[in-house]
């Protein structure tokens, strides 16, 4: 806790950013065993806000105030270009596709966020996006775990 406010929010970057909290040992891949059957719940929100709803998000993980917390991976901010202005995705990585859980953590995502009834949270399927066989880079490196429409590109600097 003692370094916490020296810790940079989604934001506060110069650049673009990430930060990402997940349970035990679990990464932040689609391919990953305890992913590939769940997907993203994506919230995008202005920079200037990014701040107060991560803190939100991560005290809301840490603190286990999901219902559907089992069924809850981890959280990522990124900070990515969007047209003029920066803007800050958050995301909710779940272990399970099943309507009823991301129906429940979408009320959770609602309730801690205070967000107005037509304020649009998606859910990513990682099967739907990512299940097909995709041809491997050029590079022999693997396929960016990230749909082209989150704009989630490689960073140079994450400033983190």
């Amino acid at each position: 806790w003692e370094l916490y406010p020296f810790l940079k929010r989604p934001g506060e970057f110069d650049h673009l950013g990430d930060l990402t909290l997940f349970k035990d040992d679990i990464p932040p891949m689609w391919e990953d065993e305890r992913n590939k059957h769940g997907g993203r719940l994506v919230f995008r929100t202005p920079k200037i806000a990014a701040a107060a709803y991560w803190e939100r998000l991560a005290f809301a993980m840490l603190g286990r105030q999901f219902e559907e917390w089992d069924a809850i991976n981890g959280v990522c901010a990124n900070t990515r270009h969007n047209q003029s202005e920066l803007e800050a995705v958050l995301v909710i990585w779940t272990a399970t596709s099943e309507s009823e859980v991301i129906d429940s953590i979408t009320r959770d995502m609602n309730r801690l966020f205070e967000l107005p009834p037509r304020r649009r949270i998606a859910f990513k399927s990682h099967r739907k996006y990512y299940g097909k066989s995709r041809p491997a880079a050029s590079s022999g490196a693997p396929t960016p775990s990230a749909d082209a429409s989150d704009a989630v590109a490689p960073l140079a600097d994450s400033h983190q």
